[in-house]
């Protein structure tokens, strides 16, 4: 039993299973509503639509765009099957780079760690850029650290190579290469080691140059700003990346993880400082997490949106496996079990809540089941009617030419057209958009009854009951 438990492959099988295996088929996020709106368009007018609406570079964008190209119906598990196979990868190459420099020990248990990460496997479950941001992230410590050590040319281009691929996924990474980068020259006492970091850095900078124009219409409308560090908010978020969420009640057992993993940290911590790759996993989990307790984007901490760190797991995994591994062995499995066990009961708090973030196909058979056929349909922003057509096509319904994609005042006169013939009309949109009260007031002078669904974070509303045309006819009661 123990060889089994001790073979590498075990948990990158684990790894696998749950985030192939478990993949889920739930319906598309907005999110992803969003991202396949966006890899539908032709390539450069993806490019252009992503500098004036997103706030990511372009890389994971490119990808699934190359991947929605083959010809394979676009279901829910083929869209999100790649992104899940690259965190299963992750786990994989964090054993290789924690045994190349740390021993196997620690390697295996942080690879066990990250298997049954929930924050990893969730974000491993979407379509989406955090799960190969992690891998890139990963990437980039293991060529810069065996760059560093044989000096071999092939590491060094690979260094750039992911270097700015991490530049290219998203753009919280800098923050991570930068520490890496700084730590990197600190410990080189050669001058032409340090030249040969400095080359190769701004090699894969020359690399994110052809997108900087484009960056700069993102950060157009971006507002970011410095405050003090918000030292509760980082432990919080190393607490969340570390167990991921946990449901309520249990008080006890949480004090008792909390105080097991606070622990483990600080003696690994300790640990792993007494060497360099160490030292550079530990600066490379620590500094990005208190950089992002400073900043603040769009009147929003950081911090706040915990998938932005995930790249820094592996490194939090790691060091924690080396604090465990330093625990006597009698204390040292029932930790190991316990910290393992409290990842599971999370993974599973997780599944059951994941439904619930957004599910336009709930919203799609709600207005197939209670639509009439001559209503109309708004729909805002522009991938929330991609996804109502999307849906709409699995059910065989033809709703094409009774949807307008909604843009801006400009469409009233359309909108105000279509809804005088029509006897209910529907709204939906995404809880993280921008109201539109012209469309409400015109809707709200045609109509007598609204009426509100919520699916997640898609919103549907129904406006039904037109009002009496002429003065006197009486055909409702608000009229």
């Amino acid at each position: 039993m123990l060889r089994i438990l001790s073979n590498p492959v075990l948990p990158v099988a684990i790894a696998f299973v749950f985030r192939v295996g478990l993949l889920h088929t739930w319906a598309f996020s907005v999110d992803e509503a969003y991202e396949l709106y966006a890899v539908s368009l032709p390539f450069t007018a993806m490019l252009r639509f992503l500098a004036e609406t997103d706030a990511h570079p372009p890389l994971f964008y490119t990808l699934l765009w190359l991947w929605t190209r083959s010809g394979i119906p676009l279901t829910e598990f083929y869209v999100r099957l790649p992104f899940a196979l690259l965190g299963a990868l992750t786990v994989a190459l964090l054993y290789v780079l924690a045994a190349s420099f740390l021993g196997k020990r620690t390697a295996l248990l942080a690879a066990y760690l990250l298997a049954l990460s929930p924050l990893h496997v969730r974000w491993s479950h979407e379509a989406r850029m955090f799960s190969l941001a992690t891998l890139v992230a990963t990437l980039v410590a293991f060529s810069l650290l065996k760059a560093l050590a044989t000096g071999h040319r092939p590491y060094w281009f690979a260094y750039a190579l992911s270097l700015a691929a991490a530049f290219y996924t998203l753009y919280t990474l800098p923050l991570l290469a930068i520490t890496y980068v700084l730590t990197a020259l600190l410990s080189q006492r050669q001058t032409s080691a340090r030249l040969r970091i400095l080359l190769f850095t701004l090699l894969a900078f020359l690399v994110f140059l052809p997108w900087a124009s484009f960056l700069a219409v993102q950060a157009h409308d971006e507002h970011l700003s410095l405050s003090g560090p918000d030292l509760p908010g980082a432990l919080w978020t190393i607490r969340l990346l570390v167990l991921g969420p946990l449901p309520t009640g249990a008080i006890y057992a949480k004090l008792l993880v909390y105080a097991c993993v606070l622990f483990a940290l600080a003696a690994g911590a300790r640990r792993v400082a007494a060497s360099y790759a160490g030292r550079f996993l530990l600066v490379g989990a620590v500094f990005p997490i208190l950089a992002a307790s400073l900043i603040v984007v769009r009147a929003e901490p950081l911090l706040r949106p915990v998938r932005l760190l995930l790249p820094v797991l592996p490194n939090a995994a790691t060091i924690l496996a080396a604090g465990l591994n330093s625990f006597p062995l009698s204390l040292r499995l029932p930790a190991v079990s316990m910290l393992l066990g409290t990842n599971l009961w999370s993974l599973s708090y997780s599944l059951r809540e994941w439904p619930y973030v957004s599910d336009f196909e709930r919203l799609t058979r709600f207005l197939l089941a209670h639509s009439r056929p001559n209503d109309y349909y708004i729909a805002y922003p522009r991938h929330v009617a991609y996804a109502l057509h999307f849906y709409a096509r699995r059910y065989g319904v033809d709703v094409s030419g009774n949807v307008k994609a909604y843009q801006g005042k400009s469409d009233l006169n359309l909108i105000e057209a279509r809804v005088k013939a029509a006897e209910q009309v529907w709204v939906i949109h995404d809880n993280a958009s921008r109201r539109t009260p012209r469309v409400y007031l015109l809707l709200s002078k045609r109509f007598c009854m609204r009426r509100d669904e919520f699916f997640g974070n898609a919103v549907l509303l129904r406006f039904s009951e037109p009002k009496c045309l002429r003065p006197r006819q009486r055909s409702c009661a608000a009229c």
